[in-house]
């Protein structure tokens, strides 16, 4: 016996008025919903902590490092921001747990980037 997640297929309209045909499994992050806590740059590299109101896990908050600064600023203008490891697209290179000790982990491989 094993739990079976259900599976969400936003309406073409969210509340954030943006456009979706994609499906996400309950308490999934939902790229397109979230708010950026707090961001740090280290040299190129960037430390954010984002909060995604549909996730379970951690309450919603992921600690990520992405490479580059300058990519992710246009990501974050994008208003989409996928916390997932993804081949396709520009995506973090290191996820951390959401905690003070999380934090200061991603800024040590930030900063040895």
């Amino acid at each position: 016996m094993g739990l079976k997640f259900f599976k969400l297929t936003p309406s073409t309209t969210d509340s954030s008025n943006r456009s979706s045909t994609a499906t996400f499994a309950l308490g999934e992050p939902r790229p397109y919903r979230f708010s950026v806590v707090r961001s740090r740059v280290v040299v190129r590299s960037v430390v954010v902590e984002i909060h995604y109101p549909d996730c379970t896990e951690h309450a919603g908050n992921k600690i990520l490092v992405y490479d580059s600064w300058v990519k992710f600023k246009k990501l974050q203008k994008s208003g989409n921001i996928d916390p997932h490891f993804l081949e396709r697209a520009y995506s973090p290179v290191a996820r951390f747990e959401p905690t003070p000790r999380g934090w200061d982990l991603a800024l040590k491989l930030a900063a040895e980037l």
